[in-house]
């Protein structure tokens, strides 16, 4: 199973993605969330599978939930719950992401 916390910022809501797969090779997902419409969110996800990982962000499944529910379009949420299921689903490695802002007088780096 691939787990993942995702912590947004600025609203603070930590969520935590679980990936599995199940017996009949689909991908189950399940969204701890303190945010009620990420909890909304997770209610729509469809089971998956592989190749749902490649589709384009218009026409995949978790962005198109996501569409359905989230009002604020650059949450990290939905890229989170995708990276989590490249991993279970064995499509890419757990690497952690970060996003930092960088002053004008910080280097680039």
């Amino acid at each position: 199973m691939a787990k993942l916390r995702i912590t947004p910022g600025v609203c603070g809501m930590t969520t935590v993605v679980n990936v599995k797969q199940t017996k009949d090779k689909a991908f189950c997902i399940t969204v701890e969330s303190q945010c009620e419409t990420v909890k909304t969110l997770s209610a729509k996800l469809p089971p998956l599978t592989p190749r749902d990982a490649f589709k384009k962000i218009a026409e995949n499944p978790i962005y198109g939930a996501a569409s359905a529910c989230l009002q604020h379009v650059a949450c990290p949420v939905p890229c989170g719950i995708l990276k989590a299921f490249e991993v279970e689903a064995g499509v890419a490695v757990a690497k952690n992401i970060h996003m930092e802002f960088v002053g004008e007088d910080e280097e680039d780096s």
